[in-house]
């Protein structure tokens, strides 16, 4: 990891790693909370997808709406909001419907009735403080690219891609530079060998010294055998 940032190629690849990681956290934030709470908050503000057309013609399927995160106590009459609803078939859901009154319960608690714009019938639940989510503050046409980006990233591919491509990505980028890194180490280390090596050799090369001494030495060893040879003729002739 060291050598991975120690040039200036490393440093490059150090922002754009960066630049991932905060893109890969704010998509694995949003597919978080949108699996644990049913939408995101960011800010005080909640982005959603349009999936029915029980608020056409004025909020088309598809439509993405932002949502102020607002108090019950703020909300009043034709107010369209954005709450999470009880009813059986769909608890758990975000709705986003028109308020058509406001009201108070027996202990003064105050709820909304709300009811789709394309409905028949007001809904069956009604809105209090613990489900409410807020008041929508925008919305767009039909689908657009951001309704369709939210809605991959809502998707098990979506969610997949978003923590799984981003560590593939960076574990790639870091693995190419730790082999170039090693690749390097392995030649320098050859180099070195070489070097010594070559040292080596050059280190066997005979000195003057050296040289006179095996010349001595080779002249007694000639000497004495010339001695030998005459030693063995004067024997034969005797």
């Amino acid at each position: 990891m060291r050598e991975f940032f120690k040039d200036k190629g490393g440093k490059k690849y150090a922002v754009f790693l960066a630049l991932i990681a905060l893109l890969s956290a704010f998509a694995i934030t949003v597919v978080i909370q949108i699996y644990t709470n049913g939408y995101v908050n960011f800010f005080g503000y909640s982005v959603f997808r349009v999936v029915t057309g029980s608020m056409e013609p004025e909020i088309p399927t598809g439509a993405l709406i932002i949502c102020d995160i607002t108090d019950i106590e703020e909300i009043e009459e034709d107010d369209i909001v954005c709450y999470v609803t009880d009813v059986t078939q769909i608890k758990g859901t975000v709705t986003t419907h028109r308020v058509i009154a406001v009201s108070e319960d027996e202990n003064g608690e105050l709820y909304l009735i709300t009811k789709g714009d394309a409905n028949l019938t007001a809904d069956s639940d009604y809105v209090t403080e613990e489900n409410l989510i807020g008041r929508v503050t925008y919305y767009t046409g039909e689908e657009n690219v951001l309704s369709n980006v939210l809605s991959f990233l809502t998707s098990n591919i979506g969610f997949l891609s978003c923590i799984l491509m981003p560590l593939v990505f960076i574990c790639g980028l870091i693995m190419r530079k730790s082999v170039k890194s090693l690749k390097n180490a392995i030649d320098k280390v050859d180099a070195e060998e070489k070097a010594e090596t070559g040292s080596a050799l050059e280190t066997v090369v005979l000195t003057q010294e050296d040289y006179d001494r095996i010349k001595a030495e080779v002249a007694q060893e000639m000497a004495k055998e010339a001695e030998n040879g005459f030693k063995e003729e004067a024997g034969k002739e005797e």
